[in-house]
């Protein structure tokens, strides 16, 4: 009970409610709730280095002490509650639309204020502890577009300014325009002597806007020049001494309409990017970092590993491929993703990919990406798997299925 001892499922019970906020709310830095049973109270304060709490008191005997907690939890100054002043809304008179704003600095370092795009982020990471990852999609005073993205970077960590610095320059990899430090976990924390702290620090990193995931392909050719620039802007990346590990299909995006060769394809994101000294050698394989579908063998079985293998660009090489076949077995022609048949529900039932339509399905993507306006190559994938001892899906009506070999005639 409360009155003699909190207990770990209070926190994660309460945790649960902060993490449903945190969806809910993407401009907060902190939650704080209290804790009460029939005699004592407890603050919880849950933020991006974790939780914590407070010695109990009898609010029956601190009845004051008991009101200021009150009076803060219900203050009308939106940092005393954990929101982030330097994002407002506006809402319209007479309408229901709403007008966001955020302050960041510009590439001299200047105070700027740019209007946000949308009433929500373009991307929100509802976790509780971490990096909280949230990018908003704004405009300039002159109409450029940019990308605002707030993370919180562990100290430990290569800084993602530090690298998206060495990058600059960089054919096929997102161009940071400018970035600051905002606070740190520790500024709203009353640390205590002797006290451990993950500490964390808040970014605010301005980048150029480019387009869409590679997934949202509308041909073939377009997915895979996309794919040759952002493999290119990889190694570029890697000779200027700095690997990604975290090669997914949400971290290629598509460059601008009429992008030059070089930029058809963006690779963004470089939290998880570390600088490499290839002398050395000595970043090991984690299976933590990166995109679980897309992590290499190597950096999957590194977590039974004693002694797990050097983390280098082969693996995102592998992730790579990866996204091939994402984009292969997951979408159809123009982006779209087939249609999940219900399974059915025998235990023994037995599933098998079959190779000959893989097959199929590379070269006929490869020979519509050579010779798109060629009539004789369907305008179709072959799905990459069935149920065994059934028949193979139905292609289209009309259609004639010339096997593979005639694909790349």
């Amino acid at each position: 009970m409360l009155d003699t001892a909190i207990s770990i499922p209070h926190i994660e019970q309460v945790g649960v409610r902060a993490r449903d906020i945190y969806s809910q709310q993407p401009t907060r830095d902190f939650v704080r709730s209290l804790v009460i049973s029939e005699r004592r109270v407890r603050l919880l304060q849950y933020d991006r280095s974790g939780a914590k709490y407070s010695d109990p008191f009898d609010f029956h005997l601190e009845a004051a002490r008991f009101v200021k907690l009150v009076l803060g939890l219900t203050s009308d100054d939106p940092r005393l509650v954990g929101f982030d002043k330097s994002i407002c809304w506006e809402v319209y008179k007479g309408t229901k639309d709403v007008h966001g704003k955020i302050n960041a600095v510009d590439a001299k370092g200047d105070k700027i204020t740019y209007d946000i795009v949308g009433d929500r982020p373009s991307f929100h990471r509802c976790s509780l502890i971490g990096r909280a990852t949230n990018t908003w999609d704004v405009t300039g005073p002159n109409g450029e577009e940019y990308i605002v993205k707030d993370l919180w970077r562990e100290a430990r960590r290569s800084s993602e300014p530090d690298l998206l610095e060495a990058a600059k320059g960089v054919v096929g990899v997102a161009q940071m325009i400018a970035c600051e430090d905002i606070y740190k976990v520790s500024d709203f924390r009353d640390l205590q002597d002797g006290e451990e702290l993950t500490d964390r620090t808040k970014c605010r990193i301005t980048l150029e806007r480019y387009g869409r995931q590679i997934e949202h392909f509308q041909s073939a050719s377009q997915a895979l020049w996309a794919l040759h620039d952002a493999i290119s802007a990889h190694k570029e990346l890697f000779k200027a001494g700095v690997l990604h590990r975290d090669i997914s299909k949400n971290n290629i995006l598509f460059g601008r309409p009429d992008a030059e060769p070089g930029w058809r394809g963006v690779l963004i994101d470089m939290d998880m990017s570390i600088f490499v000294d290839l002398a050395k050698r000595d970043n090991a394989a984690d299976f933590r970092t990166g995109t679980r579908m897309f992590q290499s063998i190597s950096v999957l079985t590194s977590f039974n590993s004693k002694v797990p293998m050097a983390q280098d660009f082969y693996d995102d090489i592998e992730s790579f491929f990866y996204v091939l076949c994402y984009l292969l077995f997951v979408c159809e022609s123009k982006g779209k993703q087939y249609r999940i048949l219900p399974m059915p529900q025998e235990r023994t039932l037995r599933v098998k990919i079959h190779w000959r339509h893989f097959r199929g399905v590379c070269i006929g993507l490869l020979g519509r990406a050579l010779q798109e306006s060629s009539p004789g190559i369907p305008q179709y994938y072959p799905l990459p798997c069935q149920i065994e001892g059934k028949d193979t899906p139905q292609r289209p009506k009309g259609e004639v299925d010339r096997g593979p070999e005639s694909r790349v005639a």
